[in-house]
């Protein structure tokens, strides 16, 4: 008979390994998503290791990503800061023009044009929901 001794931190190491290995995946596989009417929702998050598995993240970036309802198309990136110019830059990169862009289900962009304007003059969606939330 055999006994199988893991170690207390080894499935905690085997998770983190596996979840940095996806969010690699996706960051390297990742394509522009949207279009015509097709909605994306987006959202930021901070990725980071614990140290010695203990206590508050440390070694953290922010990711920030999209991905497209229905067909489960998305982006991740990796960004320095979650400025509305980095942010705005990121959306015009990775989203297409014509989609509907949701941030964590609540508020919704509608169609914005982002070579013409940062304010839909017809329906009143931004392009960022940080800019909506200023006086442009």
């Amino acid at each position: 008979m055999h006994h199988n001794i893991i170690a207390h931190g080894t499935p905690i190491d085997w998770y983190n390994f596996n979840r940095e290995v996806a969010e690699d995946i996706v960051i390297n596989n990742s394509e522009k998503i949207g279009g015509i009417n097709i909605t994306v929702e987006i959202d930021e998050s901070k990725f980071g290791k614990r140290k010695y598995n203990r206590g508050k993240r440390v070694d953290s970036d922010w990711v920030f990503g999209g991905v497209e309802s229905g067909s489960g198309k998305c982006f991740l990136v990796v960004v320095p800061d979650r400025s509305a110019d980095t942010l705005l830059d990121i959306i015009k990169e990775w989203i297409l023009p014509g989609s509907i862009i949701r941030e964590h289900n609540e508020y919704i962009h509608l169609k914005v044009n982002h070579s013409l304007n940062f304010k839909d003059s017809e329906t009143g969606a931004y392009t960022n929901p940080i800019e909506g939330k200023s006086n442009f």
